[in-house]
């Protein structure tokens, strides 16, 4: 409902249905998944959102590892801080984001163009071959 910040269920959705079985749409409230992230006990934990870093809209930056800091980055009230924190403490997991520029976050539906050319590089990436059994050719 708010355009552009739904470009990370996007991609959580398409990789899950390609087989990605541990990708997770988490929506607006990622904190409601800390207890199935937890129970994984992962090594690293990838989250995939709308972040307004003050690039072109589109362009995909990677953020995260051992000194990561996540107050200002998430179109989300509260931040990714506490869920780093938590899952750090739980899993020793590293966290990372996946941040995708948005064009716009105001209500609405649908991705921008810039931003929706960014989730198809994004799914269609041969990095996620080999996780959880690797994808289909079709994805």
């Amino acid at each position: 409902m708010r355009s552009d910040d739904g470009a990370g269920s996007i991609v959580a959705e398409r990789l899950a249905r390609s087989g990605l079985k541990n990708a997770l749409d988490c929506g607006g409230v990622p904190e409601n998944y800390l207890g199935r992230v937890e129970k994984l006990q992962p090594s690293d934990v990838l989250f995939v959102d709308a972040v307004d870093f003050g690039a072109p809209p589109g362009t995909a930056a990677l953020f995260g590892g051992r000194t990561f800091r996540v107050q200002s980055l998430s179109t989300h009230s509260a931040g990714l801080s506490p869920i780093v924190d938590f899952l750090a403490q739980a899993c020793d997991a590293l966290c990372y984001v996946l941040a995708i520029q948005p064009q716009s976050v105001a209500e609405g539906e649908g991705l921008s163009e810039p931003v929706q050319r960014a989730v198809e590089a994004i799914v269609s990436s041969p990095v996620w071959l080999g996780l959880d059994g690797g994808l289909p050719s079709d994805v």
